[in-house]
């Protein structure tokens, strides 16, 4: 499983730079980053939600979704009034306050998260993955965008009713239900779903361009926010799910979907919404570079 997580890091690492390269040559406008931010957050995303939904029902599995739901409420809900909480004490910027609590928060759940369940456990198990992952689709897109907007967007009704949303309760609906989508529609389905990683990848690298890379190592709080998202919340997390008395593969798929580093929404939702791209980079790239250290050491204690 380790040498799986390196391998995967590797072809993230190899993509972003792609990305980096293709903006830098002009070959990646900023017209072009944007466009495909919209398409992965409305398109691609949902496609790999509904694509999980092709596994045979099974009860034990029911339970462990709902399971995985509620503790998805109770991470996304707590996480944010601890971290929002924290942030306000400290004495950080303005600008990047609203970062920092989203970056702690919010993993690179799509982007990494997803591709690292179906790796280590299968496509049988992405389903876990997503019910856990319905809080940051809920959270993300309304309180969070919020946060770290330079507009201070509202939050209308609407915005819990996005693509993202929608995927997760068709796919759940599908599950739950006899009846299963056409085989050459899942396959499709799959085929959108797996663009989802390079092109998000390709994004960040094309982000990237004209940054300081100097810079990007020298912001402490930079440093606080992957020791949150990396080791704090993970560890409240199992510990949460083991004194609740939740099955192994439970816990571990939460666990590890807690210990994802810095969501990469987090910089595309950034450059969207007018937040604190620089900001957003700087946790995005320390606490990839860190989580190469802390997830394989939970993987391994998780399988154990």
């Amino acid at each position: 499983m380790v040498s799986l997580l390196f391998s995967l890091m590797f072809q993230i690492l190899v993509m972003v730079c792609l990305g980096f390269f293709l903006a830098k040559k002009g070959w990646f406008s900023e017209s072009t980053q944007n466009d495909l931010t919209a398409i992965l957050v409305d398109v691609l995303t949902p496609c790999s939600i509904i694509a999980s939904s092709q596994r045979p029902f099974s009860t034990e599995t029911g339970e462990a979704i709902f399971i995985c739901i509620g503790a998805s409420f109770a991470f996304y809900i707590l996480s944010l009034l601890l971290c929002y909480g924290f942030f306000r004490i400290l004495p950080i910027e303005d600008n990047k306050r609203g970062v920092a609590v989203t970056a702690s928060v919010f993993a690179n759940t799509a982007f990494i998260g997803y591709p690292l369940i179906t790796s280590l456990y299968g496509m049988e198990n992405m389903l876990l993955a997503a019910a856990f992952g319905i809080g940051y689709t809920l959270f993300m897109y309304t309180i969070g965008v919020r946060l770290f907007s330079a507009q201070k967007e509202p939050i209308r009704l609407k915005t819990f009713l996005s693509s993202n949303v929608i995927s997760v309760v068709v796919s759940n609906i599908i599950y739950f239900s006899p009846y299963r989508l056409p085989s050459d529609i899942y396959t499709v389905l799959g085929m959108l779903g797996d663009m989802t990683v390079p092109i998000s990848m390709m994004v960040i690298g094309a982000s990237l361009v004209g940054v300081n890379v100097r810079s990007i190592f020298t912001d402490k709080y930079a440093y606080v926010v992957s020791f949150i998202r990396l080791i704090a919340l993970p560890a409240l997390t199992y510990i949460g799910l083991l004194l609740f008395g939740a099955s192994d593969i439970v816990i571990a798929i939460c666990t590890i979907m807690a210990a994802i580093p810095v969501g990469a929404f987090n910089v595309i939702l950034a450059k969207r919404y007018g937040g604190n791209v620089e900001f957003s980079n700087q946790t995005l790239i320390i606490s990839m570079l860190f989580s190469l250290i802390t997830l394989p050491l939970i993987i391994m204690f998780l399988s154990a």
